[in-house]
């Protein structure tokens, strides 16, 4: 394939995202998504609207945003958020944000998520659904 060509399937591919997002997606993200997640991050009967957004956020992420990863500091007592550097080798960096359950972390993990799509309608709702 040419320059050219492997140019334009990008372009159709980053299309299809964006219409995935806008139409499928977006649409999911609501204050009662955001509780449901918060009761039950771990995935056993989530509503397939959750589904949907969780599968979004899951697949191949964007090199641009940040990767976060859980590690447990304390045996069965703290939880941290990581950021990965996506380079083999490098270490982890500790957020500095501490969790007295992996459930809590993960949802915050969640709402960081949610926070990196950098859209101001989807970050009024992650800040209402905290209060």
């Amino acid at each position: 394939m040419t320059n050219d060509a492997l140019s334009k399937v990008a372009d159709a591919e980053r299309d299809v995202d964006r219409y995935i997002f806008e139409h499928r997606v977006r649409p999911t993200i609501t204050v009662d998504t955001i509780a449901e997640h918060r009761s039950n991050p771990f995935g056993a009967g989530h509503s397939p609207e959750l589904e949907v957004l969780l599968r979004y956020l899951r697949r191949n992420p964007v090199r641009s945003r940040p990767r976060y990863m859980l590690v447990e500091t304390k045996p069965y007592q703290e939880w941290c958020i990581a950021l990965h550097s996506r380079q083999r080798g490098e270490p982890l960096v500790l957020t500095g944000e501490r969790f007295g359950s992996q459930a809590e972390a993960q949802h915050e993990i969640f709402l960081k998520r949610l926070l990196d799509l950098g859209d101001p309608v989807i970050t009024r709702i992650v800040e209402t659904a905290r209060d």
